[in-house]
């Protein structure tokens, strides 16, 4: 039998023609998939991306019930928790990575969907309102930028974690001496960046932009660079992973500084103390309605279920997404389980080669 795992996104009629869609199925195993209800297209759903646990089969199956359309997750994340979730991180997960830590194949790889099917939700987003601005009457600017407001902060604020989790990733591909995580991490940072530069031009040369606008915004982006490097330094304080930071020299000093002055007995301290700040940081400078909430909530989920059950396991403001780590338990569970009464040599024996595989280098 074949174990399904469905990821679906609501896509916009343009989705299969941009550069992401592209990037995202080349070389992922990915197959693309027409959704239909009966023989009516679903108004909401172009296509079904699907990643099946073993070889593809049929592609361009049609999928006739509505149970894979994707339905608005009722479980929604804003970007200012995911600073909470890098703080936490990078607070405790070099010394912890350096004990007997299992990976989640299962918990990374949706890691990587989910931030590509953001990464394409971004683009689409800049592209429109590019057009828009282009186009556009110039008495309409105001609620341009409005609505692109959220996905530029998100976009911003989100970059915190990507850089985080890559370090860690790379930390616990070094410390293990495996390349398994950090491919994947990789691929994800740079189109994160590219997301990134993408929106920061915008907010250079886009038209209309107003004073009021721009300032929080570029205080925003100043912030979050402030912030990462901070983070970073935690990291670069247990390990010799500094290079994801936007001011080197701030990752190295800050990490001098925490390593100088914190033991492991105050490390609770300093992630209450982290959380705190975050909270005063971020809590209400951001606009109320995240971007991408579905999607924000499924890549904190891959993080926390990616490496290990101790790691989250004693923070009760970490745990209520502990029954994600649950069902990527299971989901591997049931995978090694197939695997194992499969004739085909299983899967586990060739990491190396479906690693490689997730690493997309585009």
């Amino acid at each position: 039998m074949m174990l399904y795992r469905n990821i679906i996104e609501k896509l916009s009629p343009d989705f299969d023609e941009s550069p992401c869609f592209s990037k995202a199925l080349s070389g992922s195993g990915l197959r693309r998939v027409t959704c239909i209800l009966g023989s009516e297209w679903h108004p909401l759903c172009k296509f079904s991306i699907v990643r099946p646990f073993g070889p593809c089969s049929h592609a361009g199956e049609l999928v006739k019930t509505a149970n894979h359309c994707l339905v608005e997750n009722v479980s929604s994340m804003h970007a200012r928790e995911h600073v909470q979730l890098a703080a936490y991180l990078a607070v405790h997960a070099p010394a912890y990575l350096r004990g007997n830590v299992t990976y989640s194949p299962t918990a990374l790889e949706h890691y990587w969907i989910s931030s590509k099917c953001r990464l394409d939700r971004w683009g689409i987003r800049l592209k429109t309102h590019a057009q828009l601005l282009e186009s556009g009457p110039a008495m309409d600017f105001p609620r341009f930028w409005n609505a692109a407001r959220p996905v530029i902060e998100e976009i911003l604020v989100s970059d915190i974690l990507t850089r985080v989790w890559i370090s860690v990733c790379v930390a616990h591909d070094r410390i293990q001496r495996e390349s398994i995580a950090e491919p994947v991490a990789r691929s994800v940072f740079l189109g994160h960046m590219e997301a990134r530069n993408r929106a920061l031009n915008l907010l250079l040369h886009g038209r209309g932009l107003e004073a009021t606008m721009m300032v929080p915004l570029n205080r925003l982006r100043r912030r979050t660079e402030r912030w990462t490097d901070m983070l970073l330094g935690y990291i670069a304080a247990d390990t010799d992973v500094n290079s994801f930071g936007y001011d080197q020299t701030r990752v190295r000093e800050f990490g001098n500084d925490i390593r100088s002055e914190r033991g492991a007995s105050n490390k609770n301290a300093s992630w209450a103390m982290l959380l705190e700040t975050a909270l005063e940081a971020f809590g209400g400078q951001l606009m109320a309605e995240p971007a991408n909430a579905d999607l924000n909530r499924d890549i904190a989920n891959a993080v926390m279920a990616s490496f290990g059950d101790e790691l989250f396991s004693q923070n009760t403001l970490i745990n209520p997404m502990w029954e994600s780590r649950i069902i990527h338990l299971a989901d591997d569970a049931q995978q090694l389980v197939e695997q194992l009464l499969s004739p085909e040599p299983p899967v586990i024996e060739q990491q190396g080669r479906e690693t490689s595989r997730l690493s997309f280098p585009a």
